[in-house]
């Protein structure tokens, strides 16, 4: 692994390591609930979501093309609440990383911060739980680094502890969105650090809804996939919200 920058190579290789360690997983995350509908289906549509983006990423030279085409297949191959955050979170990504043949660690930072503001700026009101707690704790724990005295090994190490701590502080309210991410995360990890992929703690329970969480008023999420978007999504949010909370959006 180049130690200063990030390839197209090492970003799918990478890619291709969180989806296999999150499959491992895959039961592991469809057990946890948080709505009072169980649908027991989040591991499933975030392996569904990365598998569409893994799809379209043909061009393993470039790394600006590869992260365009990665944000593309999960945008039309989004699956479920939790596929639909994943997917803003790699437009944003990708957004940053623009035309680059070969992004800088510090732009690795800002497109990772990016995508992180771009999953929540395209929710509802309602733009909380483990999905977003992992992001914040990420970005806060990038802030302060600075790339140039980083390894890209270093840093991927930085984001797999800050998720992992973010998730211990969780339960019992445990997220299965969140959970899956972070098998996601370690996948990374395990690229980086040449360690082989295996199925790993938190040994997490499903909790019970009636104890452990209250959601009021909530009972679906209403997810869109809009093309050739021209108002602001602050109107198209507030335009929809008498219909129900929390409200995803998914855009170019």
């Amino acid at each position: 692994m180049d130690q200063y920058t990030c390839t197209a190579d090492q970003f799918k290789s990478a890619f291709c390591y969180g989806i296999k360690q999150l499959s491992l997983h895959r039961e592991r995350i469809n057990a946890l609930n948080i709505l009072p509908v169980p649908n027991g289906n989040t591991g499933n549509n975030l392996h569904k979501t990365l598998l569409s983006s893994l799809q379209e990423m043909k061009d393993e030279k470039h790394l600006g093309n590869l992260t365009q085409q990665c944000a593309r297949g999960a945008l039309f191959g989004a699956s479920g609440s939790s596929g639909i955050i994943l997917a803003n979170f790699l437009i944003g990504f990708s957004e940053v990383i623009g035309d680059k043949e070969i992004a800088p660690l510090d732009e690795l930072l800002r497109a990772v911060g990016n995508g992180c503001l771009k999953a929540k700026s395209t929710m509802g009101e309602a733009a909380d739980g483990g999905i977003f707690e992992i992001g914040t704790a990420v970005c806060d724990g990038l802030s302060s680094k600075q790339p140039e005295s980083q390894t890209l090994a270093e840093l991927i190490t930085l984001i797999h502890s800050t998720a992992g701590r973010a998730l211990e502080s969780m339960p019992p309210k445990n997220d299965a969105g969140a959970l899956g991410i972070f098998y996601f995360i370690d996948g990374l990890y395990r690229y980086s650090a040449a360690k082989p992929l295996e199925r790993c703690k938190p040994e997490l329970c499903s909790p019970s809804i009636t104890e452990d969480i209250s959601i009021k008023g909530v009972l679906y999420s209403v997810e869109f996939l809009l093309t050739n978007v021209t108002l602001p999504v602050e109107e198209i949010k507030k335009s929809l919200s008498d219909i129900g909370n929390p409200i995803l959006l998914a855009y170019e």
